[in-house]
């Protein structure tokens, strides 16, 4: 399922105008990185769980289209501030993931743990996809009524 949703994710990126480019270079602990200021992403080719690559680029996009100006002053600043630019951006990896996955599961089957297991998504966001998904089928379902 990961491969196609990558390359989908590149193309969106692409399309935004939001520059990404793969490290060979880093090492295998080494997160990868976005930049509000140039719209670009530092992906790592050499992350310890390839698994974890597609919720990791979304998340650095998701930096990008949700973060502002302030956010790299601010993230040094403080935890919260940290922690806050942080949960941001996973919430807008989970937004732009949630597509892939609810427009090929019927709600009626859908769940979050699956969801959350199936792109590698860190198991603590598992209440915040929950959320999301129930409002992305019911977005859905009040569009198509």
């Amino acid at each position: 399922m990961q491969n196609w949703i990558l390359d989908s994710l590149l193309r969106k990126a692409k399309f935004l105008g939001i520059r990404v480019v793969w490290s060979s270079e880093l090492k295998q602990d080494t997160p990868p990185t976005a930049s509000f200021k140039y719209r670009s992403v530092v992906m790592n080719e050499n992350w310890h769980n390839p698994d974890e690559i597609t919720f990791q680029l979304a998340h650095e996009i998701a930096h990008i289209l949700t973060g502002d100006r302030y956010d790299s002053a601010l993230y040094e600043q403080t935890f919260n501030h940290h922690a806050l630019i942080e949960h941001k951006a996973d919430l807008g990896a989970i937004e732009l993931l949630l597509p892939y996955y609810c427009e090929n599961v019927n709600s009626a089957i859908a769940n979050s743990p699956d969801f959350v297991r199936l792109l590698h998504i860190p198991s603590h966001l598992t209440e915040d996809v929950t959320k999301l998904m129930s409002l992305y089928y019911e977005k859905k379902q009040t569009t198509h009524t």
